[in-house]
């Protein structure tokens, strides 16, 4: 028997080698179906440890180190977990299959449940160090509606399907069961992605969407939540008909070291986990009970309900095989970025220069009068050159000492290189004219709001007395928190510009009361006694007086539109985004993508910052006549 588990881990392990050399590398998410349905139901901490006696904390080093996901994932391990050889496994939990992935790669964990799709990308990142041992959930997405219209794939056809998991397995599944069912996920039907399961649900309770794809055990809550809500269509059901397998969702994986220094242990491991594995699914209150007391589901009736429907099982062999190989396969199909193949990079943001070139620190007063009172200090180019070049080389020293690969952090060479394939495709410039549109704008129209409600406020006191809890309170919220709830208001196409809007509105408001508080009273006073006109005042005293202020905080606000923008599209996941990329890159432990694009949106916003300098300076010249910013 234990001969039969080495066999069957042997055998996982050349599956993984195959596919991973024609580019089946599977994507990393949080918001695949387990952990879109463990985020949503749990209440526990992010990471837990099951209870320890004395005797297994005092275990040896040699025990086999193991970690679970919260959701199905680990639900067959739970009965293994309290099993009389638990002192032989050192069990931990964790909220996310992020938190798994560096210390697998590191060697700090020998084996993990997680999501399929994380497999052959652990196997492809980490050069064959970690491989599949056996299969241990199937489907558990199912499609559930507010009402009776859906019995078939092909009633979907005209729907508005809220869902998660957008570039991960979730969105693969939904698009290829439409697909082979002669319905077109791009035209006969709308899917609607969220940050997670939780807001789909959301939808269908407010009426908004009638049907959503939800994952177990999530459905099951929500079922208790929602009146009239069903389950219309069994996802594994609908992929073994079409694809002729059944629909792989979770499995374990094990470091390849920790199986050769103890094969006897490991395949001691792997029966217990298959007597585990039985015992959940004949001893549902029980396996219930356990899945409480560890951590894995919050409440034992919401685990007992579930189970039936959570398909754990523990799949070897060839069984195993053939499901994985068309497992990947879709996967490829749909998208090659979503195993491993090159795939669209991420973004970041930088903040932007002062106008005054010499770094003046000074009151914009100054400025306005008469430019930096101290003469800037002009660095020679060739120190500013040697400065970047010695950081460059500390970030590859640093990528070097991390090694992997650039699994964590992507050398200089590498950010490069995935820039240089990234910037040919059509697909990058879209990106980048579609988010530059929507942070602009929440950047042109937070300019303008603020130098009119500034000038409101400086002008009559009520009114600033009014604005001002308004912006100390966006000031002060995080902008994660902002998003969520604006995800409630707005369709998430149109999120950054609302987010860019709310974050630079702030910003701009306080520089124009900065520089009308700034403006010099005995200009103020001559004007009064001469009686200049009110045109003659606008164009002489307030706009010098105003403009090196808003100017600066222009430019400073453009770094923090960025940030904000491509924050709120990471976490919206519009189509065609600089946010969409830098997720699916995320998603892919695509790090030298996630760097390059990093690197353009540093560029775009300083060129942008740029730009807006010259353009302000533009401005002042043709108002003012002269230019001393």
């Amino acid at each position: 028997m234990k001969l039969k588990r080495i066999f069957a881990a042997v055998t996982a392990f050349a599956l993984c080698a195959s596919l991973a050399g024609c580019g089946a590398a599977a994507t990393v998410s949080e918001s695949v179906a387990e952990s879109a349905a463990e985020s949503a139901v749990e209440a526990t901490p992010a990471v837990t440890e099951a209870p320890a006696t004395e005797e297994t904390a005092d275990a040896s080093e040699a025990a086999l180190r193991i970690a679970g996901l919260k959701g199905p994932t680990t639900m067959g391990l739970v009965n293994l977990m309290s099993d009389e050889v638990a002192s032989n496994y050192n069990f931990t939990m964790y909220g996310a299959a992020d938190e798994i992935v560096p210390l697998l790669v590191k060697g700090d964990l020998d084996a993990a449940a997680v999501p399929a799709n994380l497999a052959a990308t652990l196997y492809n990142k980490t050069n064959g160090a970690v491989e599949v041992a056996c299969i241990n959930t199937l489907g558990v997405l199912y499609i559930v509606e507010n009402g009776e219209t859906v019995n078939s794939v092909g009633d979907l056809k005209g729907q508005t399907i809220v869902t998660t998991g957008k570039g991960a397995t979730p969105e693969y599944v939904l698009r290829y069961v439409l697909t082979e069912n002669g319905v077109d996920p791009d035209s006969d039907v709308t899917i609607e992605y969220c940050s997670e399961a939780t807001e789909a649900l959301s939808k269908v309770q407010a009426g908004e969407a009638t049907i959503a794809m939800l994952p177990q055990p999530f459905v099951t809550s929500a079922m208790s939540q929602v009146e009239g809500l069903r389950v219309a269509l069994d996802m594994n059901e609908e992929w073994q008909k079409v694809a002729g397998s059944k629909l792989v969702t979770g499995v374990l994986v094990v470091r390849k070291d920790a199986v050769e220094n103890d094969p006897e242990a490991f395949a001691a491991f792997m029966d217990g986990y298959a007597a585990s594995v039985e015992a959940a699914n004949s001893d549902l209150e029980g396996t219930a009970a356990l899945c409480e007391q560890y951590g894995v589901v919050a409440k034992a009736a919401l685990a007992q309900k579930a189970l039936p429907q959570c398909n754990i099982v523990f799949e070897t062999g060839d069984e195993m095989k053939t499901d994985l190989e068309t497992y990947f396969k879709v996967l490829y199909a749909a998208d090659p970025a979503s195993v491993g193949a090159p795939c669209l990079p991420t973004t970041s943001t930088m903040q932007a220069k002062s106008l005054c070139r010499g770094g003046c620190s000074h009151r914009p007063a100054a400025a306005a009068v008469g430019g930096c009172k101290h003469p800037p200090q002009q660095t020679p180019l060739w120190q500013k050159a040697a400065a970047i070049l010695v950081w460059i080389l500390i970030w590859q020293l640093a990528a070097m000492g991390l090694g992997h690969g650039g699994l964590f952090l992507a050398t200089p060479l590498q950010t490069l290189v995935a820039l240089a394939q990234l910037a040919p495709t059509a697909a990058f410039w879209q990106r980048i004219v579609f988010s530059a549109l929507r942070i602009m704008a929440g950047f042109l129209l937070a300019a303008a709001g603020g130098l009119l409600l500034g000038a409101a406020g400086a002008r009559w006191h009520g009114v600033r007395v009014f604005i001002d809890p308004a912006m100390q309170l966006i000031r002060a919220m995080p902008v994660a928190s902002f998003v969520i709830l604006a995800l409630l208001w707005v369709r998430s196409a149109n999120l950054s510009v609302i987010v860019s809007f709310t974050h630079v509105l702030p910003v701009v408001y306080a520089g124009v009361l900065g520089g009308i508080a700034d403006t010099d009273p005995k200009l103020l006073e001559m004007a009064k006694v001469y009686r200049l006109p009110l045109t003659a005042r606008l164009r002489y005293i307030w706009l010098p007086g105003i403009f090196p202020s808003f100017c600066e905080s222009c430019i400073a606000a453009m770094g923090m539109c960025w940030k904000s923008g491509v924050s709120a599209e990471v976490i919206g996941l519009p189509d065609h985004s600089v946010g969409d990329a830098l997720y699916r890159a995320k998603i892919t432990l695509s790090t030298p993508d996630v760097f390059a694009w990093t690197l353009v949106i540093v560029l775009l916003s300083a060129a942008l910052s740029a730009a807006a300098a010259a353009l302000l300076r533009a401005a002042k010249t043709r108002l003012c006549g002269e230019v001393r910013v």
